[in-house]
């Protein structure tokens, strides 16, 4: 599995289950106050690519968060087998 990440520890691209695992443990951490999904904007599928666009809310590092996020999964034989986040302000 690859994960690409616009920035911080996991900047760019890191490749390996393991690697993979660490990612989503930390962004796990990161949001310990808890994180959802408050607007639904789109979601692209084509070509064993789905995007999804929308705006999330909750605690970063115990401090009020929202931001949108678009997140785009390859897939490959029924797995992920990338995973690329882009997010910004509202």
């Amino acid at each position: 599995m690859v994960v690409v990440f616009p920035q911080g520890k996991y900047k760019g691209r890191n490749e390996g289950r393991a690697r993979a695992e660490a990612f989503f443990q930390y962004v796990s951490s990161t949001f310990a106050g808890g994180l959802k999904v408050s607007d639904r904007y789109r979601t692209t599928v084509g070509a064993g690519t789905v995007v999804f666009e929308f705006a999330d809310e909750g605690q970063l590092r115990g401090e009020p968060h929202r931001g949108r996020v678009a997140v785009s999964w390859d897939i490959r034989d029924d797995h992920i087998v990338m995973y690329r986040e882009y997010f910004g302000g509202n």
